[in-house]
This record gives structure tokens, C-alpha cells and sequence, in this order.
């Protein structure tokens, strides 16, 4: 069976190792960097730390957007089916992050806000409310991006 290791697969295996070791600790850690290393760039990254980092960065940037999702306040006047196509918009969206990278997440919501007949949805208050989830998910989406950047 000749599958990729994981990063996971590496660790075990070398833990087992370090009950058997007969090494010193630094041919052990240089053991360890490599194979972290060859997993990182069979993934398409040049080392461990930068794949990593790019995982923290994605983590961050999804608990900005769902916090700004989730302290999305809706006036009286936008509650029912406004809201209602509103936080469909931005689940459907969000929930699209971990599937498609962030731009063609950007660029999907946006043909797809541009899509949506202005007349329709002046009549229509849940497609009101939906195109208007699409446009707060663009904005909360570049505002996680460069959060993201900034924190570099």
C-alpha cells in the first residue's frame, strides 16, 4: 500500500520511534522536520510552518466572518422574511468556505447578487433581504481578508 502519510501517520510513527531510539535528539528532530517538510510540500506548500500558518489564517479569517454573521442586528422593520433571506444569504455563503477558496467565494456571491432583478426584489422582501446578505457577506468577507493580512 503505498498512500501519502499525513501529518498525523508522521507523528505516530515517530513517537513510536522515540521508545525504540537509539539516535540523539537532533538527528530525531531533523528526522522529524524532514518528514513534516516532504508531507507540507506533497500538499503544494515549501515547508511545514508556512502550511500551518495558512490553516491558522483560514481559522481566523472564518471565526471573523461567523462573528460578524452572528452579531448581525435586525431591526423591527427587517425582521420576518427580510431576516429571513437575509441569514440565508450568509449561511449559504459561509458555509461555502471551507469548499472554495476565498476568491471565487468573492466573485460567486457577487455574480450572483448581480443576478438578482432589482425590480424582483423590491417585491419580493425574502429576495430583498437575500440580496442584501450577499452584498454584507461580500463586505464582511474583505474585511476578514484584510484582518487576515494585517495580522501577518
Amino acid at each position: 500500500m503505498n498512500e501519502k502519510k499525513d501529518v498525523l501517520d508522521v507523528i505516530d510513527e515517530m513517537l513510536e520511534k522515540i521508545d525504540n531510539c537509539n539516535e540523539n535528539s537532533d538527528d530525531f528532530k531533523n528526522e522529524l522536520d524532514k518528514k513534516l517538510n516532504d508531507i507540507a510540500s506533497e500538499k503544494g506548500f515549501s515547508d511545514f510552518n508556512s502550511m500551518i500558518n495558512l490553516q491558522v489564517s483560514n481559522n481566523e479569517v472564518n471565526l471573523y466572518i461567523k462573528n460578524a454573521i452572528d452579531n448581525v442586528d435586525y431591526d423591527e422593520k427587517h425582521n420576518g422574511l427580510y431576516k429571513e433571506g437575509h441569514q440565508e444569504a450568509l449561511n449559504k455563503y459561509f458555509n461555502l468556505i471551507k469548499k472554495k477558496n476565498m476568491d471565487e467565494l468573492k466573485k460567486e456571491c457577487k455574480e450572483e447578487e448581480r443576478s438578482i432583478n432589482r425590480l424582483s426584489s423590491i417585491r419580493d422582501e425574502k429576495l430583498n433581504g437575500y440580496k442584501d446578505g450577499l452584498y454584507l457577506f461580500n463586505i464582511i468577507l474583505e474585511d476578514a481578508l484584510n484582518q487576515g493580512k494585517n495580522n501577518e
